[in-house]
């Protein structure tokens, strides 16, 4: 027998909160924009320098093709960054220029 005290909420109460804490979160993230971009840009530009150096220490045509994805992605981060791109597209464009670098790096040192 239902406990008619105990209410459970539908699914799109469930829904409408997760949007609001999403959207929350990404006001936020807008509130902050130039501290993340100060970071972002420092971030990133150190660890592509780092994995461009690892990258250009050899002589192989792949490892010429890695040096210009790190280059692109970390140039394409930077210049959404300067150019004060929506804070979604320059969040997602960072963490893939840093996830890249970080991946190179361990590539290469292995």
């Amino acid at each position: 027998m239902k406990n008619p005290s105990v209410t459970h909420p539908s699914p799109t109460i469930l829904k409408t909160t997760a949007a609001k804490s999403t959207s929350d979160f990404w006001d936020k993230m807008e509130f902050n924009r130039y501290g993340i971009m100060v970071i972002a840009i420092l971030l990133q530009s150190c660890l592509g320098a780092i994995a461009v150096m690892y990258t250009l220490h050899s002589e192989s045509p792949q490892d010429f093709a890695l040096f210009l994805t790190v280059v692109a992605v970390g140039v394409t981060a930077n210049a959404l960054c300067i150019a004060q791109a929506p804070i979604k597209m320059l969040t997602w464009a960072s963490g893939a220029s840093v996830a890249i670098s970080i991946l190179t790096i361990l590539i290469k040192l292995l």
